[in-house]
């Protein structure tokens, strides 16, 4: 039996903490449900998923439908899709059985690519050897950016059909991922015709197009990731800041528990000034509504009734006399 590859390349990155990256397990493991509901599919679709943040890990290689089980997901500071193209472009030209004058091969793969922000590696190398493999053509490549971070002038170096979510919260990313399912599905009824094409993109998929050329990105990104740590628990977390306006500050949106995932810094970001960042997320782990830098550089949680004889969970020193208060720098995470 000729099988349809499908390939999942999902952002991992520390900004889809939180009800994103939790939506996308339970897309995945729903995207799996309907596909073995669907005789065509269960017969022809194998799948694979590549996370990519600090690096790009083959989380499930190409497997059958039937089989398939996916971990679940984490995150990590970075988004490497540089690395997530070379992996791609790597596992494609292993797994994909090529059609010879003896037998009939695969069919050509399907590609999605999800993602929320802008790469923190260079990606330019692997987009260039990526296209390279395209003739004759690799696969059918989907690229899908999901917020106002995304450069989507990158995702148009990669494939010509870029789509974007009309908003960036967990519908409209379970109503991508219902698209992804329903493209899957069409697919793999089609490939007996060599059809490659998919679903239109229905007011209900909270998909749009997004032509070459249209999108500008701004010149600072509308995010603020830093990561911090309980002072009572030592528990990571980061901290999630949000732009409303080009010139306005940055405003204390929402704080994720970073449990069971490696946290770093973005060693190429500036740092941030604490004068552009208005208002605290409370700490997940304790509720602490008010933060604090210490001499290390490691962002903690405080209690501003009780600041003298606090451990900083970071380097372990503890704070004698209070906090200053003022205008300083804060370390930014890679998001």
């Amino acid at each position: 039996m000729r099988r349809l590859p499908v390939y999942l390349l999902i952002d991992c990155s520390e900004s889809m903490a939180g009800a994103a990256i939790e939506t996308v397990n339970t897309a995945v493991q729903g995207m799996v449900r309907d596909l073995r509901a669907t005789p065509h599919a269960l017969e022809t679709v194998a799948m694979s998923v590549i996370a990519f943040s600090d690096d790009a890990r083959l989380v499930v290689p190409l497997t059958s439908i039937e089989m398939f089980q996916l971990p679940a997901l984490t995150i990590r500071a970075g988004t490497s899709l540089g690395r997530a193209l070379d992996l791609l472009a790597s596992c494609v030209s292993t797994d994909v059985v090529k059609t010879t004058k003896e037998r009939k091969g695969d069919w050509r793969p399907l590609v999605f690519l999800f993602t929320d922000g802008q790469p923190t590696d260079d990606w330019h190398e692997a987009a260039e050897r990526l296209k390279n493999l395209t003739s004759p053509k690799i696969a059918n490549i989907y690229a899908i950016g999901c917020g106002n971070d995304v450069d989507f002038s990158v995702l148009h170096e990669i494939t010509d059909i870029v789509l974007r979510t009309a908003d960036a919260d967990a519908e409209a990313i379970r109503k991508a991922f219902v698209w992804i399912t329903a493209s899957v599905q069409s697919a793999s009824a089609g490939v007996g015709e060599g059809a490659d094409r998919l679903p239109e993109l229905g007011d209900d998929s909270a998909l749009k197009e997004v032509p070459k050329g249209e999108y500008t990105p701004e010149s600072e990104p509308r995010q603020v990731f830093i990561n911090a740590r309980c002072s009572k628990t030592k528990g990571h977390y980061l901290m999630r800041f949000v732009r409303a306006t080009e010139e306005g500050p940055y405003v204390a949106k929402a704080a994720h528990k970073l449990e069971a995932c490696d946290v770093g810094f973005g060693a190429r970001l500036p740092p941030v000034q604490s004068s552009r960042l208005a208002g605290v997320p409370a700490c997940p782990y304790c509720g602490n509504g008010s933060a604090a830098v210490c001499g290390c550089g490691g962002v903690m949680c405080i209690d501003m009734r009780k600041p003298d004889g606090v451990a900083c969970p970071h380097c372990g020193i503890v704070q004698q006399g209070g906090f200053t208060a003022g205008n300083f720098d804060v370390r930014q995470s890679a998001g």
